[in-house]
């Protein structure tokens, strides 16, 4: 959170009005009882895995932003894979691989589950209108995050389909308000967000993902 919402109350104004109101007393005696703490998070690319007789697991190797609650699974899906492999070096290819789509997935959601713009916000609104009416799409995005689905298309496919339909609500929204031209410029600001499908692909393994960087510092 921001600064306006960094003490007690800002919190409760922030949180308490979407927390349902038996849980908002909760929430408030919660604050009141202990001041809140505040960590920073470091986002780092999970690309050194150990060498030699040396083997790192979890976030040793790099860091995923724990809004998504990736990061243990990960940790998890290293320890298996490692006692599973012959050396440090199969067990490092493996993990860049089997790894890659979880860390667009927890990245991307990040991304857009924080965004305040309103193309991002339009985007937010796609994904949990996807995951309200279908089942499927809900399962497939835990599965990716859970690291029992590793395939590239399937998270493309997914990713593509939300954009899809934000860019189709946003030129609509233009449209009704009598300004295509502000539509097709929602529609290309969506650009941005083709890293994450591209990525998928491209920088599966590599160091040209998206997340071979190291990401700015969050606030947690």
């Amino acid at each position: 959170p921001d600064g306006s919402v960094r003490d007690t109350r800002g919190l409760y104004e922030a949180f308490g009005k979407v927390l349902p109101v038996p849980l908002r007393a909760k929430l408030r005696e919660a604050l009141e009882l202990a001041p809140p703490r505040w960590a920073a998070v470091r986002v780092r690319a999970r690309r050194s895995f150990g060498r030699g007789a040396l083997a790192l697991v979890g976030d040793a190797t790099g860091s995923v932003h724990p809004l998504c609650a990736a990061g243990m699974t990960l940790a998890i899906c290293d320890a298996i894979a490692l006692a599973d492999a012959p050396d440090v070096e199969s067990y490092a290819a493996t993990r860049l691989a089997e790894g890659h789509v979880s860390e667009l997935l927890s990245d991307a959601l990040h991304a857009v589950l924080t965004g305040r713009d309103h193309v991002t916000t339009e985007i937010r609104r796609a994904m949990y209108a996807t995951w309200r009416k279908d089942p499927a799409s809900r399962t497939r995005t835990m599965a990716i995050l859970a690291g029992q689905n590793v395939a590239s298309p399937e998270f493309a496919e997914a990713f593509t389909g939300v954009a899809f339909e934000a860019a189709r609500s946003l030129v609509g929204k233009a449209l009704a308000r009598g300004s295509l031209s502000r539509g097709l410029d929602d529609a290309r600001a969506l650009l941005r967000y083709a890293k994450y499908p591209i990525d998928a692909f491209v920088g599966k393994g590599g160091p040209r993902g998206a997340r071979a960087r190291v990401q700015p510092t969050h606030r947690a």
